[in-house]
Parts: structure tokens; sequence; C-alpha cells
């Protein structure tokens, strides 16, 4: 809860300017099953109807046809723009608020964080809060929607077809449920690690730049081989329960 109260104050600032993204995700969505449909309706009315009825009602499934195919282009270049209005933005608000954060800690806090594993921290949060961001909205929300419509364009075939589709959607959607906490604890131990072996080699060169602790180096190289085994066991953990978790479904 923390960490969404944390990317929701960071966002809201910015929240008009997602209006964008998200109304072309729904565009995306209905495109996804609406082009693939006209398209049946267009072989349909060839294949059961003759003359001017067919020539009427044909004429106007291309105009819808092509309606769409140039509302998704310029929603496309909207999206655009509005990633360009909010994303620089957001990762300077996100700077700030985390430099804000820590000069509010006592010096005793610093004495035990490597100086390279916090700017590694901060580094992390900035690039990737907006990517998380986008993610939510070219992912989830996108996927919401796609299968929202989709259980209602097989609705309107035959009930059984929604029913199957938003059976397997809902046994999707708990067994991520279940994963999602294992794999957050394991990238929270993963994204230490990685903070460790930066402060670390940070840790190092200052030392060297400061005192030149160059009688020093085989112990330095010994306790950076320590972190680096910790982080690369890590990340295989965390790689192999992703493994197991796509072929399970």
């Amino acid at each position: 809860m923390k960490v969404l109260r944390f990317i929701l104050n960071a966002v809201w600032p910015f929240r008009f300017y997602l209006i964008g993204p998200f109304l072309m995700m729904l565009i995306h969505s209905i495109d996804l099953s609406l082009r693939p449909y006209l398209t049946k309706l267009l072989i349909d009315t060839v294949s059961t109807k003759s003359g001017q009825e067919a020539i009427s009602e044909m004429a106007n499934i291309s105009v819808l046809y092509i309606f769409v195919l140039f509302i998704v282009p310029i929603g496309w270049r909207i999206y655009d723009w509005s990633c360009l209005k909010y994303e620089p933005a957001l990762k300077g608000r996100i700077a700030e608020i985390m430099m804000k954060h820590l000069t509010l800690q006592s010096h005793s806090y610093f004495s035990k964080h490597y100086a390279g594993s916090l700017a590694n921290k901060v580094n992390d949060t900035i690039r990737f809060v907006p990517e998380l961001v986008t993610l939510a909205l070219n992912s989830f929300i996108m996927n919401f929607l796609s299968m929202f419509v989709a259980v209602y364009a097989l609705w309107s075939i035959h009930i059984w077809f929604a029913f199957a589709m938003s059976s397997w959607a809902a046994i999707f959607t708990v067994m991520s449920l279940v994963a999602v906490r294992r794999f957050s604890n394991l990238a929270t131990v993963t994204s230490e690690a990685s903070s460790r072996v930066i402060g670390l080699i940070v840790d190092v060169l200052t030392n060297i730049s400061t005192v030149r602790l160059f009688a020093a180096r085989r112990n330095e190289i010994s306790r950076l081989r320590e972190v680096q085994n910790q982080y690369t066991k890590a990340t295989a953990k965390k790689r192999m329960f992703s493994i197991k978790f796509y072929l399970l479904l």
C-alpha cells in the first residue's frame, strides 16, 4: 500500500495527461475486435446479397472501417503527446520527492547505507515508476478492456463462448494474484542485492580516491564477489519462478 500511495502521489499532478493514453487503450481494445468483425460483415454481405442492396450495405461498413483506420493512428499520436507531457515531469517530481525524503534522515541512516546504494535506489525509482505507469496503461488496462470487448462479442454469438472466455480470464487472474506476492518478494530481494553491488563499487572507488586504499585490494574484491554472488542467486531464483509460472499457465 505504501508503494501504491507513493505512485499515486507522484502521478496525481499529471492525471489529466493520463486521459489520452487511457482513451487510446480503449480505442485500441475496440479496434482489436471491431476490424475483424467488420471484415466478416463485408464477406457476409458479398456472399449473401447482390445488386444495389449489397453496394449500399458494403458502403456503410466500408465507411466505418476507413474511419477506424484513421482514428487509430490519430489516437496513437495523442498518446505520444500525452506521454511527452507527463513522463519527463513525472521523473523530475519523483527525484524531488526522493531527495526531500533523504534530506530528512538522520546521520546514522547514511552511515548504515552506502551512498552508491542510495543513489542506485533513487535512480531505479526515477526510471521504473514511469515505466510501471506505462505498463499499467498498456498492459493491464488495455488487456482488461480487450477482454471485456471480446467477452461481449462472444456473448453476441453464444453465451457459452462468453462463459468459457470469462472462466479462463478468472482462473488466470486468481493465479496471477496468488503468484504476485511471491514474485514481489523475490523482486525486492533482487533489487536490494543489486543496490548493494552498486553501493559497494562506489564505496571502493571512493576509498581509493580519498584514502588511496590500494593495499586492501584483495579484501575489496572479495567483498564485491560476495555481494555479486548474492545478486546472481537472487536473480536466478526470480527468473526461475517466472519460468515455472508461465509453464504452469
